[in-house]
């Protein structure tokens, strides 16, 4: 009943450990047992109690914990609260993080000077390479979630004694990080990997190849098959251990190849941002969905929430840098906190966060229209720091492709979230990812989709032709729609996507809103851009000295499909 009673509070479990505990020292600390050190990374719950039963019982009378205690915490998952029967009584637990040692899935060859030639590898070009000792350069693919992974490796990189380059034909260092989602994923990484293949072939001890990302994860040894120059194959989850890896390297000299889940460690060091302005920060890792058509499940992990407190640590720290834009990221925003104990919602994340000082603006991608809940539009609604802008994709308006592409809900749910949204945001902009030529889209469901499309109007709408995936369940498919439907289909869409954003635009005109400037206009001298509220890109005239990174009101006059341009009114801040 007690137990109960504090739950419905929803108290915290270290309320509960220093009221109701039976253990003195955990107690004493609120239930806080601090780190644990288990002697093998790679020890089940089974050799714990068989192969290693010695060793592990001095190890838990060093830490006073009952060794079934930690055979159970061994087995659980971070974050989610546990209630286990032991032969003494009951356990109530958290396990709040857990620190893998980094265990390659593999080694592959040796490396270090003269290491094996093999038949498919290149042949030794007449003049060497000049390469800068010591210099890293990154190439990134695909998604915001892919730029903040290649930010916080360069942070890792430097705190090795890295610097960066802007040359990649010099840098000792080259790292990928790879983007599965569209089809021929993989032949670009190969291509962009032939010409470094060829620099490590004529200076085999200077230069280091590393493939990261979602390319890494689903092809794992198969690239050391087909470019055996490459040193390091890892996944995502390994972004922040980057500098283990090379630590691993360095000590063995073979091939490495990290694609084994793990528990995303917190990132401790900070990153090297792309921008002084915006900053991305991640509140979710992985995704729980079972879409068809996505490989993101199969290369990026379970959902893994980070803590409201560390995201706000992190905000604060973001301030104190003079940043005034975040946003937050997610393959699933809409997903934070489910995992976590007590459970967390995203609008709880976005109300704990909203006051901390400095921050101006905040943005979130991407949600899903699955739970996109009123009190999300709500939050929205009422925060003013909180952009409305509503990146969520529906990816098809047909209810059969939906279903057969596994989203979980319908077109009159999603347009029932566009019209709650757009009735307490009226200039609220939403936009949307469609896909075209699904396996088994008939002229019909196609149909339906842009009918749904034309009744939303979204602000901007992502759209691409279905392309096959690796590993996917739609992927196997028959019925799969031919190359010449899909591009007629695509044109289609593509029209009306152009004709949505032109009527969207038209809406600013003569009004007066407020821009974040980022930078210089690339294409007119003597111009910046920046973003108002709803993320349209708008450019005026003024000297970026004056303007970057400053909020300036600017009047509307020009409206186009993807921007606006005005002229600034009064003084900026």
């Amino acid at each position: 009943m007690v137990t109960r009673q504090v739950r419905a509070k929803e108290s915290s479990l270290a309320e509960l450990s220093s009221l109701l505990s039976v253990c003195d020292t955990s107690k004493s600390k609120s239930g806080d047992t601090g780190w644990v050190q288990v002697p093998n990374p790679n020890m089940t719950v089974r050799n714990a109690l068989a192969d290693e039963a010695q060793h592990l019982d001095d190890l838990v009378k060093s830490v006073a914990m009952h060794p079934e205690l930690l055979h159970a915490a061994m087995a659980a998952r971070p974050g989610a609260l546990q209630t286990v029967q032991l032969s003494y009584g009951w356990e109530v637990f958290v396990v709040e993080d857990v620190r893998h040692a980094v265990v390659p899935t593999l080694r592959g060859a040796r490396r270090g000077p003269g290491f094996p030639v093999t038949p498919n590898m290149r042949r030794t070009s007449p003049k060497k390479p000049v390469i800068d000792d010591m210099s890293y350069y990154i190439q990134t693919f695909g998604c915001q979630m892919n730029v903040s992974d290649s930010e916080r490796m360069a942070a890792e990189l430097e705190r090795k004694g890295y610097h960066a380059t802007d040359d990649p034909k010099k840098s000792a260092l080259y790292l990928l990080n790879t983007c599965a989602l569209r089809d021929h994923a993989e032949q670009k990484v190969y291509s962009y990997l032939g010409p470094h293949a060829q620099r490590k072939w004529d200076a085999p001890s200077e230069v280091t190849l590393v493939v990261a990302g979602c390319v890494a994860q689903q092809e794992g040894d198969k690239l050391l098959s087909r470019v055996p120059e490459v040193d390091i194959v890892m996944g995502p989850q390994y972004a922040n251990r980057i500098g283990e890896v090379l630590d691993d390297f360095a000590e063995n000299m073979m091939q490495i190849v990290a694609v084994d889940p793990i528990h995303i460690q917190e990132d401790f060091s900070k990153p090297v941002r792309s921008s002084k302005i915006t900053a991305w920060v991640n509140i979710i890792y992985g995704c729980l969905e079972k879409c068809s058509y996505c490989v993101v499940p199969n290369t990026r992990g379970l959902e893994q929430s980070r803590t409201m407190e560390s995201i706000r640590a992190e905000l604060q720290g973001l301030a104190r840098d003079g940043y005034r834009e975040v946003v937050l990221l997610g393959q699933n925003v809409d997903a934070y906190g489910r995992d976590l104990y007590p459970k967390r919602t995203f609008s709880d994340l976005l109300r704990f966060i909203h006051d901390v000082d400095g921050i101006e603006r905040v943005r979130f991608t991407t949600g899903h229209p699955r739970y996109i809940s009123e009190n999300l539009i709500t939050t929205v609604a009422e925060l003013p720091k909180v952009m409305e802008h509503f990146h969520v994709p529906p990816q098809s308006g047909d209810n059969g492709v939906l279903k057969e592409m596994g989203r979980g809900y319908t077109r009159e749910r999603y347009m029932d979230i566009a019209r709650r949204v757009r009735k307490r945001m009226p200039d609220a902009s939403i936009c949307a990812d469609t896909i075209v030529g699904f396996p088994g889209e008939s002229e019909e469901a196609f149909e339906n989709t842009v009918d749904m499309v034309k009744q939303v109007v979204f602000d901007s709408n992502m759209v691409r032709a279905y392309s096959a995936r690796p590993n996917t369940t739609a992927g196997l498919r028959e019925d799969q729609v031919e190359e010449e439907v899909k591009a007629r289909r695509l044109a289609v869409m593509n029209r009306l996507m152009r004709e949505q954003a032109e009527k969207r635009s038209q809406r600013y005109l003569g009004r007066r809103v407020e821009v974040l400037v980022e930078g210089v206009n690339e294409k007119v001298d003597g111009e910046v851009m920046g973003r108002e509220r709803s993320n349209r890109v708008v450019f005026f005239e003024g000297a970026a000295e004056e303007y970057v990174g400053k909020i300036a009101v600017v009047e509307v006059d020009e409206a186009f499909a993807f921007s606006l341009r005005g002229r600034v009114i009064g003084e900026a801040w």
